[in-house]
């Protein structure tokens, strides 16, 4: 993390640029699933692949929205993240990660 910037600001703003994408990809979906329905179900292979993993994305957050409400969730969502990780399952949606580290 950049030198100027402690710990704790450095990944509040990475978290915040995450989520902005997020709300970014989450409306391109909407665009798509409503170009869908007037088309008929035609979309080309990119589009549909957009759709999907926005698709998943969602469904990750889904899940996560569940330990949130329940007490203790500032240690259970670190270690679902935690045991996501050590099974090879990507707990978070993809713009929580680095380029580098979806390849």
């Amino acid at each position: 993390y950049p030198i100027s910037l402690s710990r704790g600001a450095y990944w509040l703003g990475l978290t915040y640029r995450a989520i902005k994408n997020e709300q970014k990809e989450t409306r391109e979906l909407g665009l798509l699933l409503k170009k869908y329905a007037e088309q008929g179900g035609d979309l080309s292979r990119g589009e549909m692949k957009i759709v999907r993993d926005q698709f998943f994305d969602l469904l990750k957050i889904a899940g996560l929205s569940i330990p949130l409400i329940m007490p203790f969730s500032v240690v259970i969502i670190p270690l679902i993240m935690k045991l996501g990780l050590k099974v090879g399952v990507r707990v978070l949606p993809t713009s929580f990660y680095d380029e580098e580290d979806s390849n």
